[in-house]
């Protein structure tokens, strides 16, 4: 896959502008790229629930409650971009009410489990990603890089399009939720 240097020259070719050799090369691409880069993959990252970035941990109870509202709290794991689902024990996905609060993943589940998106490591992105990662930087980088306000807005209109595709993708590599059908067998033998 397509390193970061890579992924901002894709970015770069997109506004017309000359490729660079690192972000410290002494150029003001490079400049601006090392600048936006981190903060572009976070963001596209939080858009979508990757399946390439999505980690699950088991989470350790605090020892009281970090809301008077909620019976649990959870540190959220090293790592942890964005909560995608709570989890049961058993692996069921939970119903339990929960937020985010501060570094806090806040519940009324015990023995939680959080499936999340973590920063990954550039060698696991998928060709999508990247792609679609390049047209947000296009999207940040032409204001710096053109001086034009009208390629800031088309290039973001275009990350958007793209991001769309990119979650149509994506999902078709996802096998959906097992459907619990404990309560389904349940009423059927007690009638």
């Amino acid at each position: 896959m397509a390193g970061k240097h890579e992924i901002c020259n894709v970015a770069l070719g997109l506004l017309g502008a000359e490729p660079i050799q690192s972000f410290d090369d002494g150029s003001y691409a490079g400049q601006v790229c090392a600048n936006v880069y981190e903060t572009a993959v976070l963001a596209v990252l939080e858009d979508h629930p990757w399946n390439f970035a999505e980690s699950v941990a088991s989470l350790g109870a605090d020892a009281t409650a970090y809301r008077p509202d909620f019976a649990y709290s959870y540190n959220l794991p090293t790592g942890y971009i964005a909560a995608r689902m709570l989890m049961t024990p058993q692996g069921r996905r939970s119903r339990c009410p929960w937020k985010i609060s501060g570094n806090k993943l806040c519940t009324d589940l015990a023995d939680a489990w959080l499936v999340y998106t973590y920063r990954a490591p550039e060698q696991l992105f998928s060709p999508q990603f990247s792609m679609s990662l390049a047209k947000y930087l296009a999207s940040l980088l032409a204001g710096p890089i053109t001086e034009s306000e009208s390629k800031v807005d088309a290039w973001y209109r275009v990350y958007r399009d793209e991001l769309a595709i990119a979650r149509s993708r994506d999902s078709q590599k996802d096998h959906g939720d097992p459907v619990d059908t404990s309560a389904l067998v349940a009423v059927h033998s007690s009638g």
